[in-house]
């Protein structure tokens, strides 16, 4: 697959807070994986939701999902849900964060 490298620059504002993410690296045709992890409750739905907002904001190609199955996250070694998992690796457990901070742990988790 071929992909071609681009640069964004993106301002962000909410809860506050304001900066400037300069020269975000993202590839084009690449699509991220993001998996919401928790029993439904409405934390869950509440971060998958806060979740897919950050994501149309920052204008990435990620798929979102919800799971569920208990096995599944503990295999992931969580002990607090919801919990937030970027391309496999979980970057947030046990709480639901703003809307900018969500951003910047989606933004710092693609990015590098």
């Amino acid at each position: 697959m071929y992909a071609s490298l681009w640069a964004r620059k993106c301002f962000f504002a909410g809860d506050g807070l304001r900066w400037f993410m300069l020269n975000l690296v993202f590839w084009e045709g690449f699509m991220v994986k993001i998996e919401i992890l928790g029993s439904g409750c409405a934390n869950c739905k509440r971060l998958e939701a806060l979740t897919k907002d950050a994501v149309s904001r920052l204008g990435l190609q990620a798929q979102v999902e919800h799971v569920t199955d208990i096995r599944e996250i503990m295999a992931r070694r969580l002990l607090a849900t919801p919990g937030l998992a970027i391309d496999g690796k979980v970057v947030l457990a046990g709480r639901v964060p703003g809307a900018a901070e969500l951003e910047g742990i989606i933004a710092g988790a693609v990015k590098g």
